[in-house]
């Protein structure tokens, strides 16, 4: 029986942000990019303009890869939850913390 694999490229239902960030979550840029667009199209573009002599350590094809030069290493990122909202309430609810809303 084959395994269900999630495509995190195909969702193009809901709005997405195209992130580059330094390894430790500070972020350097950041790209929104509308419900509806091609989010394959975007990301190559993205690895396609890594300049000055940024190296991308994978494809992209899980939405994400690492970019490095030298002995720096960046995050380049697509993600549905905009990065301005923050990162949410992440697994603190199960410690009693947070609300659940």
């Amino acid at each position: 029986m084959p395994r269900n694999r999630y495509d995190p490229l195909s969702d193009t239902a809901r709005p997405h942000w195209l992130t580059i960030a330094h390894m430790y979550g500070e972020r350097i840029t950041c790209e929104a990019l509308p419900a509806g667009a091609d989010l394959r199209e975007a990301l190559r573009d993205a690895l396609a303009r890594c300049a000055e002599g940024w190296q991308p350590e994978g494809d992209g094809a899980h939405g994400f890869t690492f970019i490095a030069k030298g002995g720096e290493r960046r995050l380049l990122n697509l993600t549905p939850a905009d990065p301005a909202e923050g990162f949410g309430r992440g697994h603190s609810f199960l410690a009693g913390s947070g609300a659940l809303s």
